[in-house]
């Protein structure tokens, strides 16, 4: 731990005048002591406070960073560690970040040895785009630590960086000239050459970049990487041609390498030249010098530069077929593939790619969600209970996949064995608040069959965890007004459904019960008539209307427009909407009692 510690000397000076020479001596052993004394203490908070960041508990340590830092405040060392905490809080502010930084800058100059202050001030300094300080930062660290050849190549990066934004010649000439001394250590061939053609076509010396590019290649003749590097260089300068010879001269020295073949694939597309594309990108990805990782980045890149065209997507086929011939039993190529299929509306192809990837990784739960999803998106419902069952069986605490069959058990009339699922997910060791709310969401969607009171407490239960919910919030609302209890909250929870989506003629029919139930029957009316506008009878499917959506009419809607036209005087039209109700719901004892008495009936 680096140590620097700063003695005003006129202050202690100024002491001297009131203290007696006798005394002299013992004062100035009694203050030492008691800074060493402080010095001991804050040292030992520091290993306390880094302790407790070695066990994750990053909150203790801050605070014993604090307290250390209050008790020595001249420890650059305890200050600077301080201030890199204090960067990554949410709180920290401009001044925060500016007192941070100082003390970081700070801490790097006491010890510019330690690689992780240099590190830290370098970082920090580059992200405040501050290029006065990160060159003073790494020409500090390169005559420390000559032998550094990162801290030398940082140096010349920041110079170059410098000289973009101010022009200024001597930043160029300065870096090109620590860029020289690495080469005469690295030799030509090397990323230090690559690094100062870079740099010589950032500032447009052309004559100069190319003589560096040809003495780079005459070095190193026969090697292929060379060669596709000053292929790289060509076309960089605006030289495509010159830079086609030389992918080829790589490619007739190894023509087994696949990653010549994905460089040259790289070339063509960027040259628009399709043929010879698509012929570099089979060739590479038939290549078996390239194993699976890197040939999926290549294949990736040539279906994001296809595929939003349609014309295309026969080529793209014709690759995913060419690597599943040499590359099979990888199910992250099926998982791709599925992707792709799906983008083209083929779900019953990316099913089947899908299906392949569960069967080479069962290990891998996202992916059967997703083939769950698919499956239902189809309508083959069978299919997707089938391996959701079986999914349950392999991971039977999943909530996704648990929640789907409760609500499957649910939807088919069996609330005890749909109950029964939910309760067995364990809950006290599930810490996302979201999964939780879902949790206690199914749950209260399954009792509200057969115990409100329950349903409702679930339904709290899920609020508590996430309020955002609207579906949630709107069912407590209508639970609310259909027991008459705390109608002025179950408008505001109706009222907070809505705004999330306020088209939805479920969550505006639950908003005008609350205000028939609060006899504000003309309010009420309003609510309804809206709900009306966005429902259909055609119950096959969601459609839209005007750009709006239209949702299949449901016989809830219709009984109580009925009984809110009642309470408006509209008698007639009352009966004309229980009658509508009572054709969806056939046998629906309330709703016939309405009819016959041609009046509203309270449950």
């Amino acid at each position: 731990m680096s140590r620097l510690f700063t003695i005003t000397l006129g202050f202690i000076a100024s002491l001297l005048l009131f203290l007696p020479a006798a005394e002299l001596a013992a004062k100035g052993r009694s203050a030492q002591a008691y800074a060493d004394s402080r010095q001991k203490k804050a040292d030992y908070l520091f290993m306390e406070a880094a302790s407790a960041y070695n066990r994750g508990d990053y909150e203790q340590s801050y605070l014993l960073l604090r307290h250390a830092n209050a008790i020595a405040p001249s420890d650059l060392y305890i200050a600077g560690t301080l201030a890199e905490m204090d960067l990554i809080l949410p709180t920290a502010d401009s001044a925060t970040v500016e007192r941070s930084y100082k003390a970081v800058i700070q801490r790097f100059y006491a010890d510019p040895a330690d690689e992780h202050n240099t590190n830290v001030a370098a970082n920090l300094a580059t992200k405040l785009r501050d290029y006065d300080e990160l060159i003073e930062i790494w020409q500090t660290v390169d005559s420390v630590s000559p032998k550094r050849s990162d801290a030398a190549l940082n140096l010349a990066d920041a110079l170059l960086e410098r000289y973009a934004q101010t022009s200024d010649s001597t930043d160029f000439k300065r870096a090109f000239a620590v860029l020289d001394r690495l080469e005469t250590v690295a030799g030509p061939v090397s990323p230090i050459a690559m690094r100062k053609i870079s740099a010589l076509s950032m500032n447009k010396d052309t004559v100069t970049a190319l003589a560096e590019t040809r003495k780079y290649v005459a070095a190193a003749p026969g090697d292929p990487s060379a060669l596709v590097n000053a292929a790289i260089f060509y076309e960089h300068l605006g030289l495509p041609d010159s830079a086609r010879v030389f992918y080829d001269r790589a490619v007739a020295i190894d023509p087994e390498d696949g990653s010549i073949h994905v460089a040259r694939a790289n070339f063509f597309n960027r040259q628009n030249d399709s043929i010879a594309f698509d012929k570099e990108v089979v060739r590479a990805l038939e290549s078996p010098m390239l194993v699976f990782e890197q040939k999926m980045p290549l294949l990736a890149g040539y279906v994001t530069s296809l595929y939003s065209d349609s014309l295309n997507w026969e080529r793209i086929d014709r690759m995913f077929g060419i690597m599943q011939e040499v590359n099979a039993g990888e199910p992250e190529l099926h998982d791709y593939y599925a992707y792709f299929k799906q983008h083209k509306k083929d779900l019953r192809g990316a099913v089947e790619q899908l299906t392949y990837a569960v069967d080479l990784d069962p290990s891998n739960i996202d992916r059967r969600l997703q083939l769950i999803s698919t499956l239902f998106e189809i309508s083959d419902t069978t299919q997707a209970l089938q391996v959701a069952k079986q999914t349950h069986i392999d991971f039977p605490t999943n909530v996704p996949i648990t929640l789907y069959l409760a609500s499957n058990e649910a939807f088919n009339g069996n609330d005890t064995e749909a109950l029964a699922l939910v309760e067995s997910l364990p809950v006290d060791s599930i810490d996302d608040v979201i999964l939780l709310a879902r949790i206690y969401a199914t749950k209260g969607d399954i009792l509200s069959r057969s115990d409100m009171q329950a349903s409702t407490t679930a339904y709290l239960k899920s609020i508590s965890y996430d309020s955002s919910n609207p579906m949630t919030l709107n069912n407590v609302a209508y639970h609310w007004a259909v027991s008459d209890t705390l109608l002025e909250k179950a408008a505001l929870y109706a009222e907070l459904a809505l705004e999330a989506d306020s088209d939805n003629p479920t969550y505006i029919d639950t908003y005008a019960w609350v205000y028939f139930k609060l006899k504000e029957y003309a309010k009420a009316k309003d609510l309804i008539d809206r709900a009306l506008s966005f429902t259909t009878y055609n119950v096959e499917a969601k459609e839209e209307k005007d750009g709006a959506p239209v949702y299949p009419i449901s016989y809830e809607i219709l009984d109580h427009a009925g009984d809110i036209y009642f309470m408006n005087g509209e008698f007639e039209k009352a009966v004309e909407f229980w009658k509508k109700a009572l054709e969806l719901d056939p046998g629906n004892k309330k709703i016939e009692k309405k009819i016959k008495q041609r009046a509203y009936s309270p449950d």
